[in-house]
């Protein structure tokens, strides 16, 4: 008898010994995804043959200066650069933090996608940026995952996120969330002055219900996960959960995969894909296309979430308040 433990089992994998791939069924093996993620999950449940992502890399660390870095701390001009060096637009599976707000990011990519020792190089199609968000939730176009972040204004209060599809025989599939994380900063003075100055209530303090000294300072979407958008919490965006969804793909007996056109066709009816047919325009010699995505749709604008964020929430619920008054009245 086998089990996926805490995870699911989604299929069957058949083999003739502990090494060879069969449909003779003599060994079998299930394939298991975790349904979310509580913890920093670098040892996932999975099957011996499940779909593995491999060889990853870090990132180089990205952040944004602005007028509060240059008053608190004196600093004028950011040491880092604003987005991470990703010029084969590999998918990024785990993000780590550090800084004040959580503001100093770092990203862990991939290298190679496949299962049973028949791996593949991982390559991507950069589609669309995103419009400028915090406080809010961005994702990517459905099937599309994050190539990229940018970060904008002090503390990295605001980012946008760089789309991509596979260059490769595989899908993205299925949205969970990842755990919260943050990294509250080393120089007391400094965070005793931002809370002071920018001060929330507690219950607007914490993320999924735990205070930011509960949470870490990085997540991963998991061994076979990928980000496909970020969570962002709080006006500078000091914690963060990831928005990750699985890969999947058609697996022959050596492990190889197969051609994926007719899966996204499949994945496009039930709009889990976006083909990208009813852009504008299309992404061009490695070049994402000039417009933005909202989170629901292309359009001009360079800010803004198609998703009501948390202090917009709040501005709709006082509205419907003082409406409501002014009709009982």
């Amino acid at each position: 008898m086998g089990s996926c433990g805490q995870a699911l089992a989604v299929g069957l994998e058949c083999a003739k010994s502990t090494w060879q791939l069969s449909s003779s069924c003599k060994l079998v093996r299930l394939h298991c995804r975790r349904v979310a993620l509580f913890t920093d999950d670098s040892k996932a449940r999975f099957g011996a043959f499940d779909l593995t992502l491999s060889d990853p890399r870090w990132s180089n660390y990205i952040s944004s200066t602005g007028i509060d870095e240059a008053i608190l701390q004196f600093q004028i001009i950011e040491k880092k650069d604003e987005k991470f060096e990703n010029e084969d637009h590999l998918p990024i599976r785990r993000i780590r933090c550090k800084g004040d707000s959580c503001d100093d990011l770092r990203a862990e990519m991939p290298t190679k996608l496949g299962s049973y020792g028949s791996f593949v190089n991982l390559k991507g199609v950069p589609t669309i940026w995103t419009t400028r968000f915090t406080d809010t939730e961005m994702e990517c176009p459905p099937g599309h995952y994050v190539a990229n972040i940018r970060c904008h204004e002090s503390y990295c209060s605001k980012k946008d996120l760089l789309c991509a599809i596979p260059d490769n025989n595989y899908v993205v599939t299925g949205r969970f969330y990842s755990y919260c994380f943050t990294n509250k900063g080393k120089v007391s003075w400094a965070d005793w002055i931002r809370d002071t100055m920018y001060s929330e209530s507690s219950k607007s303090r914490t993320c999924a219900g735990l205070e930011p000294s509960e949470m870490p300072d990085q997540q991963s979407c998991g061994e076979d996960g990928v980000l496909i958008g970020l969570r962002c919490y709080g006006s500078k965006c000091d914690r963060i959960q990831l928005v990750c969804a699985g890969v999947d793909a058609n697996l022959q007996t050596d492990g190889s995969m197969d051609e994926i056109t007719s899966r996204r066709a499949e994945l496009k009816t039930l709009e889990l894909y976006e083909d990208m047919s009813s852009w504008p325009s299309q992404p061009d010699n490695g070049e994402p296309i000039s417009k933005r995505w909202n989170g629901k749709y292309v359009t001009d604008a360079l800010e803004g979430s198609f998703l009501v964020d948390d202090a917009s929430r709040r501005s709709i619920s006082f509205a419907l308040i003082i409406t409501g008054f002014a009709l009982y009245f």
